[in-house]
C-alpha cells in the first residue's frame, strides 16, 4: 500500500484528526455535510481513492452529494481494487468480522478515480459558499 505524507487538521469543536495530504480538504467537507467517515486513503491502489464510511447511511448520502454536483459516474459493486474505466465507481461492503478479539464493525466503502477528490471539493466548496450566501441574505 502506498505511502502518503499525513498532515493533522481540525474539524468540528476543536477535534483533530491525522489524514492523507490529498484528502485534507475534502474529508471536512463532507463531515460538515453531515457524511461520517471511518477510513480513507487517496491512493491506496493506482489511481483509486478509497472512502470507507460510518454506515450505509453516509455512504448513501456521499453518493447522492455527488448526484447533486453533477458528476459523471457509473457504479460497480465489486471486490477488487481496479475499476473498469476513470468514470467507474465502486461499492464495497465488508460484514463484522473478528481478529484477535476485536469486533470490526461492519463498513461500507467506495472506490472512485483520485481525480474526482479535486472535482468534488471544488464543486462542494461552490455550492457551500452559495449556501452560505442565500442565508446570509435572509438575515
Amino acid at each position: 500500500m502506498p505511502k502518503h505524507r499525513q498532515v493533522r487538521i481540525r474539524a468540528g469543536q476543536g477535534r483533530r484528526f491525522t489524514v492523507d495530504e490529498g484528502l485534507a480538504e475534502f474529508l471536512p467537507m463532507l463531515w460538515h455535510l453531515g457524511i461520517e467517515t471511518q477510513m480513507s486513503c487517496q491512493e491506496n491502489f493506482p489511481n483509486v481513492t478509497w472512502i470507507v464510511f460510518k454506515s450505509q447511511y453516509d455512504a448513501d448520502r456521499f453518493t447522492n452529494h455527488v448526484n447533486l454536483l453533477g458528476l459523471d459516474f457509473s457504479f460497480q459493486f465489486s471486490f477488487v481494487n481496479k475499476l473498469d474505466s476513470e468514470t467507474s465507481w465502486a461499492w464495497g461492503f465488508f460484514p463484522e468480522y473478528y481478529d484477535d478479539g476485536y469486533v470490526y464493525p461492519s463498513t461500507v466503502c467506495v472506490r472512485f478515480h483520485k481525480k474526482f477528490i479535486d472535482i468534488i471539493t471544488d464543486r462542494t466548496r461552490t455550492l457551500l459558499l452559495q449556501n452560505a450566501r442565500r442565508t446570509f441574505k435572509d438575515i
